[in-house]
């Protein structure tokens, strides 16, 4: 573990906290790369609503006219995400997934010979499209023990994920909806609990091929009707599968070779600290480091701060300041690689009723207004990453977060940084309506606080002998998990609910 240096100037007018950088190894090829194969498919077919082809070789597709009705064929096939969910989960709980691309891969087949296209397991003009097609994803449930009901079918969304065609051979699908649809379904399996191991839909992805157009012209040999493999296909390199590509993020506090500390900036009171930094130990809650900083709160006045990294010094610091001045920290934690600057930020903050002290209505608010790139001399401002926590009422606490990926795409909501942040510039105010949560006894201490938490990006494993589910050395998971804030006569617990909101908007200065 890394020591403070051992000075400190205590002044209402700048504070500044040393904050551990970390390497985020962002030169290495980080993008994860998993393929999922179906693991059940089924066909839907109107002539013969009560036949189940789930043992089939084949997913069919069509429209074929008789008299004045039409068949329809839809095909369904579902993909269990659990080994995705697994391995990101066993990283940390704090590791989330960004920038999801998807491809679906379907292979055509002549091969079946009840398709009136392939009497001989051949066809005439085989490079002639006969289907078109509309996929939607599966809401509902399937299996392929029973038969799908053309009338009763399962549930689907009415949002389309992509249209495309039947070509031969291989198939490759994807759309802008695909990926999002799977973005948001990773990012909700990864932050919910309580799915039930037995029932493998909790974690499933699905999807249904409904018709649209068909050619039939049958004195050329040509149907409306078409084939792909399905999951029961004697080849494994024919069944339907969906190839996943992301990034992998975690708190650099639960990575090992990451960041071991955090920023603690909170409510204090006069006769205790309002700026710390915290480690966290392998196992136990985090840990106050010495010095801490002093700092008087003018009520909902904001306070500025600054959070930079020197990649030739390896030095960081955590200024708080009553100016925009932030050339005098009196308090540096350094020895650490920051080369790779900071990928990422989570922000947090807590509000917990304290009789006679922390009243309904205080709060903790801190917003970062921009950020700039190693090498860079300009600023980026940014909107949208904020987390303001306000105590509902008598015996009530809130927590709120946000974050910000700085190393993610523009297009993905970040800032396109190629080697993270080495500044970061916002505001922090304590703002209360009635008692002072300073010169009260007891006073705030923790019960209002903001956390600031590096994120750090996480390595595929990349060498042939390492094991799915690990990491390279430089950059894998430790025994830390997320652990209570503490303070001298309690604990508030920060925990992670709902979905991950990244929200980061960019505009360059002038």
């Amino acid at each position: 573990m890394k020591t403070l240096i051992p000075c400190l100037t205590l002044a209402t007018a700048s504070l500044t906290v040393g904050l551990l950088a970390f390497s985020s190894n962002s030169a290495q090829a980080a993008t994860w790369t998993r393929t999922i194969t179906a693991f059940e498919d089924n066909t839907s077919d109107t002539r013969s609503p009560n036949t189940n082809f789930g043992s089939s070789t084949f997913l069919s597709v069509g429209r074929s006219p008789t008299n004045t009705n039409s068949s329809n064929q839809s095909s369904w096939i579902g993909f269990d995400l659990q080994s995705i969910i697994d391995e990101v989960k066993a990283i940390s709980d704090s590791a989330f997934i960004t920038n999801v691309t998807a491809q679906l891969i379907l292979t055509q087949t002549n091969t079946n010979t009840s398709n009136p296209n392939n009497p001989t397991g051949t066809r005439q003009s085989p490079n002639f499209t006969r289907v078109s097609f509309n996929a939607f994803q599966v809401t509902g449930e399937f299996s392929e023990s029973q038969a799908i009901n053309p009338s009763s079918p399962p549930a689907t969304s009415s949002t389309l994920l992509f249209s495309g065609q039947i070509a031969q051979g291989n198939n490759i699908y994807q759309s802008a909806t695909l990926n999002n649809t799977l973005s948001s379904l990773l990012t909700t399996l990864l932050t919910t609990n309580n799915l039930d191991p037995l029932n493998p839909q909790d974690s499933d992805f699905a999807l249904t091929l409904r018709p649209t157009t068909s050619q039939n012209i049958p004195a050329f040999g040509i149907y409306p009707i078409d084939d792909f493999f399905s999951q029961n296909a004697s080849n494994p390199a024919s069944r339907p599968k969906i190839v996943l590509k992301y990034d992998v993020y975690a708190e650099a506090t639960d990575v090992s070779g990451g960041v071991d500390v955090k920023t603690q900036v909170r409510g204090g009171g006069n006769n205790t600290w309002e700026s710390a930094f915290l480690t966290v130990p392998p196992t136990g809650p985090d840990v106050i480091q010495s010095p801490q900083g002093q700092w008087t709160w003018t009520n909902g006045q904001y306070a500025n701060f600054q959070l930079s990294c020197d990649p030739t010094t390896d030095i960081a610091t955590f200024v708080l300041s009553n100016t925009t001045n932030f050339t005098n920290p009196q308090i540096s934690y350094s020895g650490s690689s920051c080369d790779d600057g900071f990928d990422g930020l989570r922000i947090f903050s807590s509000a917990q009723y304290r009789a006679n002290s922390v009243d309904p209505g205080a709060s903790m608010e801190i917003i970062v207004d921009r950020v700039s790139s190693i090498g860079s001399p300009s600023f980026v401002n940014v909107s949208g990453l904020s987390a303001k926590a306000t105590v509902p009422g008598v015996s009530q606490s809130q927590l709120v977060q946000d974050l910000a990926v700085f190393t993610n795409p523009i297009s993905q909501g970040g800032l396109g940084f190629t080697q993270g942040a080495d500044v970061v510039q916002g505001r922090i105010a304590l703002s209360w309506p009635g008692n002072n949560p300073q010169t009260t006894i007891p006073s705030a201490e923790s019960r209002l606080q903001i956390q600031m938490i590096p994120l750090t990006q996480v390595l595929p494993p990349s060498n042939p002998g390492v094991p799915n589910g690990s990491l390279p050395p430089s950059n894998s998971p430790g025994n830390n998990s997320p652990q209570s804030v503490p303070e001298p006569s309690s604990a508030i617990s920060f925990l992670v609910l709902g979905a991950l909101g990244i929200r980061l908007k960019s505009r360059k200065n002038p």
